[in-house]
């Protein structure tokens, strides 16, 4: 447990225009975090992480004094069900990590496959490059619409999947930019997971591959 500068979290919350309850919409935590946060109570390493991204911020930046644990520690991946809210954060990351954290069957691959690449394809920073890229993401509310509606519609299908159904698990953080500087880049996490895990520990990384991968979470 590490503790927050509670005045800092509270002055940055306000700087964006941010309630209590808006800020732990976005965070994923509950509002009584955001409250203990701005209180100066102590808190884990992984909720400081959720809750500096939507801030802007580096996790280093809200702790009272500087701590070497921060840098190494990872964040609490949970259940994502709004399509709209997956577009509009993936859109506007800088980066992306993003895999499946189940054992698949053949079945499975054929609906979870096209998913996370229309997921992957939303991003205009991966590896698959940006030629394509519909960059009206980036501008107008319809074209974010559309494709929530089809993320929308293949959540629901891996949640139907046998021999057992899946969902999606998804958090963010932030880290120094990798172009120099003291740019700080947020990165989108998400996971395919078995409808039984509820919740997800990734590990941080620096500057994490922006593609998708078949295999067990890191």
């Amino acid at each position: 447990m590490i503790i927050p500068n509670g005045q800092r979290i509270a002055t940055l919350r306000a700087e964006r225009v941010m309630t209590q309850e808006q800020l732990a919409a976005v965070a994923r935590v509950d509002r009584r975090t955001i409250q203990r946060l701005e209180n100066g109570q102590p808190v884990s390493t992984e909720t400081l992480h959720q809750v500096a991204a939507p801030l802007g911020v580096l996790a280093a930046d809200l702790l009272l004094e500087p701590s070497e644990a921060e840098e190494t520690a990872g964040i609490i991946l949970k259940p994502e069900v709004s399509g709209l809210r997956l577009v509009e954060e993936i859109v506007k990351a800088s980066h992306f990590d993003i895999g499946i954290a189940f054992e698949p069957w053949p079945a499975q691959l054929v609906v979870v496959k096209p998913l996370l690449q229309f997921l992957e394809g939303l991003n205009p920073y991966g590896l698959s490059g940006n030629a394509n890229y519909d960059y009206s993401l980036q501008t107008t509310a319809v074209a974010r619409l559309e494709a929530a509606a089809k993320v929308n519609e293949g959540l629901a299908q891996i949640r139907e999947l046998q021999p057992e159904g899946l969902h999606l698990l998804f958090g963010l953080y932030n880290i120094l930019g990798d172009g120099g500087g003291e740019e700080i880049s947020m990165v989108a996490v998400l996971r395919i997971a078995q409808a039984s895990v509820t919740t997800l520990r990734i590990r941080i990384r620096d500057i994490p591959w922006c593609a998708f991968v078949l295999g067990p979470p890191t």
